[in-house]
């Protein structure tokens, strides 16, 4: 820390570098000019836009090397690299295509575009109005092949990815660690869909970068660029959504002026009890949300500096499966309360070609239930959690980078409610990576690495009138490898990778001894649970040309002891007892893909996909709750109108198959279809969304429904519209 200090002193006292460079960006077909243009610099996480001859210029930049994206709707971006010390002026052409731009990818270090990364990174865009369409941002990512939910009624959804989730999935917001007591699935993701540009989603074991528990994958949110330089930009957004009638408003300003950038974001979210097919509400799934984000960020000479503020508030109702035609807003007991705030200072040394970055992170999550007395909480956990991330990438000749890190959290959490589900307890965990990316030619990227990691969990013990929980303390350790490549031939593209990753078990499946207004049941921890162990082999081959891609994403997943809970038979105080316990198990499954845009009318696209995943133990028997394989289908066309209207329609069409590769502790779920269509039109500063979610006011139970068991149904038809306004 006393390094950064005086680093960060040294490049207060020199004066600014007044580097300038020029460029043009031109059709590659045409060789016309493209006017504004969008050039994005990564490493400021800001740019430019050219003006109406395709000009633009770049007048700081914290080191010689420029690396830049240079994108435009209708056309492939273009990532480049300028020595700015040797040339300081330079045409750019990008060629046109149908499908959609390919990103940056900001979830892995070696900065490559999503077509060229030796990992298949998958990205969902919340734009234009955050995913107004949907209730909360865990049911977006859930429209993502082989991304599902674990719901509790319409406002509460936990992500699961290939069929993992809770500990096993690592999420990012904000470039720090999410922490928020994650294990539940009774209380939802945790994160807003404000001041998120789009979320990348790395499926299977990513150990390596991100460490224990990822898993199942990891889950990026990408914040919100800032405003161009020397631009003031903002926005104000308001949404509906009939079936809950959801109030959800939302504004950001974003100002960038002399070196100096600040990003601040709002929202809230106001809903009802959601409304199944045959009109009746079930009660108290009624929620609330308000979240604020801010970043600051500034860059001079050879660094660059950002600070990061969250604030997320939730109040959700605990439904107990009952049927109403209640309107209020306003959660009853029994009740959560959950309130999160993440603050991180990001710092990036350049020298030459080489990059030393530090993210510091502290979050605080604070989680209360409420039975009898909505003032007085039953159950009151605070959780707060430091976190540091250094890293290095250092270049190695012209084709060979090598990225090293260390990484590592301390966690604490403590009770100050009358019920203790799991008893005080400190985390702390510290990891070294060290990897290599290497282009061996213009076809072929092949990327290797290793890690190694220890965690030590400590709790006090605990003792009242109703139970005993002994204190513990154990040490977990694990040494991971990554390794893989891309080809590309002519217009397939090859991605084969091998990764493993672990999990020590959470506090809660080791002691837990008690039951919450969350889960309906008495849980018993496992001392004596050890790591979870996977090894996954991932193979992904694309096939592209001008009007259409295909791809197929088969994976293996071994898990060795896997944790899973389950009933005992035995009941206390009237609720069913359930342990942890372990398992070696096996997930497989695929993800695969077509996206067809016909020659004659480039408005039109046909996209759909189908993603199965199948879950067992050594003896064959299926692990529990495993989500249902399914087909979806969307159908869109474009509209453009002399240029001054810019929209889309489209149909989408959601089949989920019969579930009936079930645990003993599951019944069957019968399959079901969706039918949803909307639109999206820009005229100007203002942008409309509407349209319908389930058309058909289909009645249906999903699999991951924790309602399934009530049988009560998801959500019925939905009606929503929105408008946003872009100053």
């Amino acid at each position: 820390m006393r390094s950064l200090i005086f680093i960060g002193l040294l490049t207060i006292v020199f004066h600014t570098i007044g580097q300038s460079f020029k460029g043009r960006v031109l059709d590659a077909e045409s060789n016309q000019p493209l006017p504004y243009a969008t050039i994005y610099l990564p490493d400021t996480d800001n740019g430019v836009i050219a003006d109406a001859e395709g000009r633009f210029e770049i007048t700081s930049y914290p080191r010689s090397i420029i690396r830049l994206q240079i994108s435009s709707v209708g056309y492939e971006s273009l990532l480049e690299e300028i020595d700015a010390s040797k040339v300081n002026e330079r045409e750019f052409r990008i060629k046109p295509s149908h499908f959609e731009l390919k990103e940056l990818i900001i979830s892995f270090p070696a900065g490559k575009l999503s077509d060229e990364n030796v990992v298949e990174v998958e990205k969902i865009p919340l734009s234009p109005l955050n995913g107004g369409r949907s209730i909360n941002l865990a049911t977006t990512l859930a429209n993502m092949p082989g991304v599902d939910q674990v719901t509790t009624g319409s406002g509460i959804g936990k992500p699961v990815i290939r069929g993992l989730t809770g500990n096993r999935i690592v999420t990012y917001t904000q470039g720090i660690r999410l922490e928020n007591q994650q294990f539940g699935d009774e209380h939802g993701l945790g994160e807003n869909a404000i001041g998120v540009s789009r979320v990348e989603v790395i499926k299977g074991p990513a150990s390596l970068l991100y460490g224990a528990d990822a898993l199942g994958g990891v889950l990026y949110l990408v914040d919100e660029r800032y405003a161009a330089m020397n631009k003031t930009e903002g926005f104000i957004s308001s949404q509906f959504l009939s079936n809950t009638s959801a109030l959800n408003s939302g504004a950001g300003l974003k100002i960038n002026k002399n070196g100096i950038k600040w990003n601040l974001f709002g929202a809230h979210n106001s809903n009802r009890d959601y409304k199944i097919p045959n009109g009746k509400r079930v009660e108290n799934t009624r929620f609330d949300e308000t979240s604020v984000k801010s970043s600051l960020g500034y860059n001079m000479n050879n660094w660059v500096g950002n600070v990061r503020f969250g604030h997320l508030e939730n109040r959700f109702g605990i439904p107990e499966g009952t049927l109403g035609d209640e309107k209020n807003r306003k959660p009853e007991v029994p009740f959560q309360k959950i309130v999160q705030n993440n603050l991180s200072l990001e710092n990036v040394y350049f020298a030459g070609n080489s990059e030393l970055s530090l993210i510091l992170g502290l979050s605080s999550n604070r989680r209360k239930e409420f039975e009898d007395d909505e003032d007085v909480p039953v159950l009151d956990m605070e959780l707060n959690t430091i976190t540091y991330n250094l890293k290095s990438s250092i270049p190695l000749g012209d084709k060979t980078t090598l990225i090293s890190g260390l990484q590592g959290m301390r966690r604490e959490n403590s009770n100050a409610g009358e019920e203790i589900l799991i008893p005080d307890s400190e985390t702390t965990d510290v990891g070294f990576y060290s990897m290599l990316n290497s282009s061996l030619s213009e076809r072929l990227n092949i990327q290797s690495g290793f890690r190694v990691d220890h965690r030590k969990i400590s709790t006090t013990a605990f003792s009242d009138i109703e139970k005993t929980i002994p204190e513990l303390e154990r040490t977990f350790s694990s040494f991971n490898f990554s390794a893989g490549g891309i080809y590309k031939l002519s217009k397939l593209t090859f991605r084969a990778n091998v990764a493993t990753g672990f999990r020590p078990p959470n506090t809660a499946e080791l002691l837990s001894n008690g039951e919450h207004e969350g889960t309906l049941r008495y849980e018993i921890g496992n001392q004596s649970l050890e790591n979870e162990r996977a090894i996954q082999t991932d193979l992904n081959i694309q096939f592209e040309n001008e009007h259409l891609t295909i791809g197929v994403n088969p994976f293996y997943n071994r898990i060795k002891d896997y944790i899973y809970i389950s009933p005992t038979g035995a009941l206390i105080d009237g609720s069913e007892v359930y342990e942890y316990l372990q398992v070696d198990a096996k997930l497989y499954g695929a993800e695969i893909g077509i996206h067809f845009h016909p020659h004659s009318i480039h408005w039109l696209h046909l996209e759909t996909n189908f993603a199965s995943v199948y879950a067992e133990d050594d003896l064959s028997e299926p692990l529990p709750l495993i989500p249902a394989n399914r087909i979806q289908s969307k159908l869109s066309a474009e509209i453009f109108l002399k240029k001054k209207v810019d929209g889309n329609l489209y149909v989408e069409h959601l089949y989920k198959l019969d579930q009936d590769r079930v645990s003993s502790l599951e019944e069957t779920t019968d399959s079901y279809h969706l039918l949803n269509l909307g639109s999206t039109f820009e005229v100007g500063s203002f942008m409309f969304e509407a349209g319908i979610n389930n058309v058909l006011n289909t009645r249906y139970i999903d699999h991951l429904s924790r309602l399934k068991p009530e049988g009560i149904p998801n959500q019925g038809r939905n009606i929503f519209i929105g408008t946003k306004f872009n100053f």
